[in-house]
């Protein structure tokens, strides 16, 4: 009888055992799911993040871009498109910010946002003045209003943004470092309590458990990689130039441009200075230069790039240089827009009008042509035998 009862004791005991390690083991592995969740919900809401810095920084930098040109061109309707484009920029970087706003943020986050809007606060009134200006054509007055408030705000605008860009790194580190260790406390102790009752069942428990955690890294594999293809999509090829380091990021984009993929160019200066056209090369190393000593607003440059297959494609290459608290440049961010196709057309409209001149030269009856307001723009020969004065006298 006692043995009986002994045997009773013993298998209750080990039942109990067994359905306490089977919870345990089944809560182990249900907070290990949730804090993958977690790990994942914080891996997108940090790539969300950085592509709404990135869409914040890009209107910036095309605001100062459109204002410098408000505040350049003498056509009215070049300039109504471009006052257009402003406004357009405006908003779309409104939108960025307000969704950036409704994110889980720390508070150093939203001391830079709190920043960076009221330096907006500060210098929308100078530019819209400086707009205004241009619209009534006062164009020195425009310019000096833009070199002394408007674009100086701007770009304290787009330092405050950049320090919002590389903070994401070190709140998202200290997140997922947050989440990696209770991830891994949270495997420790399941792994005690599991080699209590079996080695075996210990060792299935952990295969599942290192699954769990596999899928957990997957899943950030393919967060960043639809990061990476959202990159590709852009029609800009992105560079970051670490001016004390001398090394580039240049973007998937910028390298498919000229016809290469992501490993088969260095992210080097050498690797931007070796496809150059040899003509083009000197004026953008000077444009770079005047912009880096502080001579320009932004740095913008016409250039001839060569692609793999031996050809040249014409790129604009515009970018913004950042500047330490003593205003020495250690960084410079920007785009390459491939505008090969507009240079063609340029070249084919010159050729016509060239082609167009020669005819009037050649023909035997007079050419004269006014503009709106009735006054002389230009004489061929025989016109300007007929009325005795040249093209330029009239």
């Amino acid at each position: 009888m006692q043995t009986r009862h002994s045997k009773k004791f013993v298998i209750g005991g080990f039942a109990f055992v067994l359905i306490t390690v089977f919870a345990a083991g089944v809560g182990g592995l249900s907070q290990l799911n949730q804090l993958n969740q977690q790990q994942h919900a914080i891996t997108e809401i940090y790539l969300l993040k950085h592509d709404l810095i990135h869409r914040m920084l890009t209107a910036s930098r095309e605001r100062a871009i459109t204002l410098n040109q408000i505040a350049n061109l003498a056509d009215p309707f070049e300039r109504d498109e471009q006052i257009m484009r402003y406004h357009s920029l405006g908003a779309d970087f409104a939108a960025a910010r307000h969704r950036f706003l409704a994110l889980p943020l720390a508070n150093e986050e939203l001391a830079l946002l709190e920043q960076q809007g009221a330096e907006v606060a500060r210098g929308i009134a100078s530019q819209y003045q400086a707009i205004e200006l241009a619209m009534d054509e006062k164009f020195e007055q425009a310019r000096a209003l833009l070199t002394h408030t408007a674009i100086p705000t701007q770009k304290r605008v787009f330092g405050l943004l950049q320090n919002l860009y590389e903070l994401q790194t070190s709140v998202y580190e200290i997140e997922q470092a947050g989440t990696a260790e209770s991830n891994r406390q949270t495997y420790l102790v399941l792994l005690t309590m599991l080699g209590i009752f079996s080695l075996s069942i210990g060792g299935i428990t952990a295969v599942v458990v290192i699954r769990q955690i596999s899928q957990g890294e997957k899943a950030l594999y393919q967060a960043n990689e639809r990061f990476d293809l959202a990159m590709r999509g852009a029609n800009d090829g992105l560079w970051d130039w670490n001016i004390l380091t001398g090394t580039v990021y240049f973007s998937p984009r910028w390298k498919e441009m000229l016809g290469y993929g992501e490993e088969e160019i260095e992210d080097s200066l050498e690797s931007w200075e070796s496809r150059i056209h040899p003509d083009d090369l000197k004026q953008a190393e000077t444009d770079i230069q005047a912009h880096l000593e502080g001579k320009t607003e932004l740095y913008e440059n016409i250039q001839r790039v060569r692609h793999r297959n031996g050809n040249y494609r014409w790129h604009l290459e515009r970018g913004i240089a950042i500047r330490d608290e003593k205003g020495y440049p250690y960084r410079m961010v920007g785009t390459n827009t491939d505008i090969t196709r507009q240079k063609q057309t340029e070249e084919a409209l010159f050729e016509a009008k060239e082609r167009a001149l020669v005819t009037l030269h050649s023909i035997g009856d007079a050419v004269i042509t006014t503009d709106e307001k009735g006054r002389i723009t230009y004489l061929n020969p025989i016109a300007e035998r007929l009325i005795g004065t040249s093209s330029d006298q009239a």
